[in-house]
């Protein structure tokens, strides 16, 4: 997991639409940047100032395993070293620290480098940022069952840096050998999305400790809203099937403790290849 601090600016994105005495500050802070964290997280002092709009209420859970309700504002215009992205944030305690998470780095392009403690521009795009419209590298079109199942995926946890080859094709056939007979079975693109996500679970539940599983099952549950899911005319326990695929994987592959970060599906002519592009 990568924690270190970068300096970034912020504005409310609607200042320019406000009138002058309605405007947020333009704030400039330390900022974490924690692969851990989804989202950008804002202290409520921090809010204040740049004047955000409440959208909402969600439920989250903290590093200290505790879950909270917490408002969501928007939207925030946040620049670091020098790229720009638009995003909600969560508002957090007064005086709490704010967290730079995932999806903002993800929309600045930036690699974590954990070990150097730097943001890296993405080397296919040193200059600027490089967005996915479409991560298939099969023969279907953007849209298509892989492609969007593919670009779901990612959703299960944040991006981390790049990985060793050799060490991510090991990871990407293991896999394959633990998932591919369940994923195999979904016969539409929703269901192929929903089992990738829940085989990406499964793997990566087999990494912790088991007195930590029902929390982390309750929190996979409540973020993809899926208790349950409809197969072969049945209805499967979605959290009894991430247990019983995670046993699967913790009986033949015992030794393996990497979590996958992000998965690509390709549609080869002998079926789906599974190619793991980052863990940790």
């Amino acid at each position: 997991m990568g924690v270190f601090n970068v300096k970034v600016r912020m504005k409310n994105l609607l200042n320019e639409y406000l009138p002058e005495g309605d405007r947020g500050e333009e704030v400039e802070c330390e900022m974490m940047v924690d692969t851990g964290a989804v989202e950008l997280a804002l202290p409520a002092n921090i809010v204040e100032r740049l004047r955000l709009k409440p959208l909402g209420v969600v439920r989250v859970y903290a590093a200290d395993g505790g879950e909270h309700e917490r408002r969501v504002c928007g939207f925030v215009e946040l620049e670091a070293q020098g790229r720009t992205c638009h995003v909600r944030a969560i508002e957090l305690p007064r005086g709490a620290e704010p967290l730079l998470g995932a999806i903002p780095l993800e929309e600045m392009d930036w690699h974590v480098s954990a070990r150097g403690k730097k943001l890296l521009p993405n080397p296919k795009s040193p200059e600027k940022p490089l967005l996915p419209l479409c991560r298939s590298r099969g023969r279907e079109p953007c849209g298509s069952r892989v492609g969007k199942a593919r670009r779901l995926s990612r959703q299960v946890s944040a991006p981390v840096g790049p990985l060793q080859r050799r060490d991510a094709m090991e990871i990407g056939d293991s896999f394959k050998d633990v998932m591919n007979g369940f994923l195999d079975s979904a016969r539409t693109e929703e269901q192929l999305t929903l089992f990738l996500l829940i085989a990406t679970m499964a793997w990566n539940l087999s990494v912790h400790p088991q007195e930590e599983w029902p929390e982390l099952l309750g929190a996979f549950i409540e973020r993809f809203g899926c208790p349950s899911f409809e197969f072969g005319g049945q209805s499967i326990d979605t959290s009894k099937k991430i247990v019983e695929l995670c046993a699967r994987k913790t009986r033949m592959y015992p030794d393996l403790k990497h979590l996958i970060r992000e998965l690509e599906v390709e549609d080869h002519k002998d079926g789906l290849k599974y190619s793991v592009v980052r863990f940790e």
